[in-house]
């Protein structure tokens, strides 16, 4: 089952947990034995947003008519990271209601039916494998999905769970699309998020952004403070 999303804001627990293992070598010379134990710990970090770039603020940023393709990401089409309040452009304005902690720019569309960017985040550096498969770790996606005035142009980010062959874990979880009536028809971004446990065996995630047009040429479909995090 897919999880669902909601516009409530949850803010992931602070936790952090150790994993510990132990190996034990033995030397043996013709008088004595010598025993060493040694100790390797994996820690758990939670409360971290895992994804890179995920508020558009990395690398430069475009005006309405060019094309930043998002630095971090894995991308396919012109999606392009613009500025907020650009005068040539009838897009996001700093002042629309979105993130209060907005920075200079979000991801946009540009003009393309439909455009898309990507990133895989290896979860073997970041939690014990022996707490994801006892599912005890906690997901929390979340994004602040939109568009512009009457027009459906929306967002769509998913995430997949992946084991250590590369084989999906579990369901896609996925939060948007926003649609204008969602948005009674003002140019705003709305926030978006789901949580649910990470599936047993997974060892990466993928999270994948797909902007979509309705009409029109150009693709308005926005989204910016795109963020995911562990806990427990």
């Amino acid at each position: 089952m897919t999880s669902t999303a909601s516009s409530s804001i949850t803010t992931p627990l602070t936790s952090t947990s150790s994993t510990t293992t132990s190996s034990t070598t033995s030397t043996t010379t013709s008088l004595t034995t010598t025993t060493t134990t040694t100790s390797a710990t994996t820690t758990a970090a939670f409360n971290i947003n895992l994804i890179t770039n995920g508020d558009a603020e990395t690398g430069s940023c475009q005006g309405s008519s060019g094309i930043t393709s998002p630095v971090g990401w894995n991308y396919n089409g012109p999606i392009t990271q613009v500025i907020y309040s650009d005068p040539a452009f009838v897009g996001m304005a700093s002042s629309d209601p979105g993130p209060s902690d907005r920075g200079q720019c979000y991801f946009y569309g540009q003009v393309s039916a439909s455009t898309s960017m990507w990133q895989t985040i290896n979860l073997i550096n970041e939690v014990s494998p022996l707490l994801i498969d006892s599912q005890t770790v906690k997901f929390n996606l979340s994004a602040w999905i939109g568009g512009c005035t009457t027009q459906d142009d929306t967002t769509i980010v998913s995430l997949t769970f992946n084991d250590a062959n590369n084989t999906m874990a579990g369901n896609i979880t996925s939060i948007g699309p926003v649609y204008a009536v969602d948005r009674s028809n003002i140019t705003s971004l709305i926030f978006q998020q789901a949580n649910d446990f990470v599936p047993i065996g997974t060892r990466s995630m993928t999270v994948f952004v797909t902007i979509i047009r309705s009409y029109g040429t150009t693709n308005q479909g926005s989204v910016d403070d795109i963020a995911l995090f562990l806990y427990q």
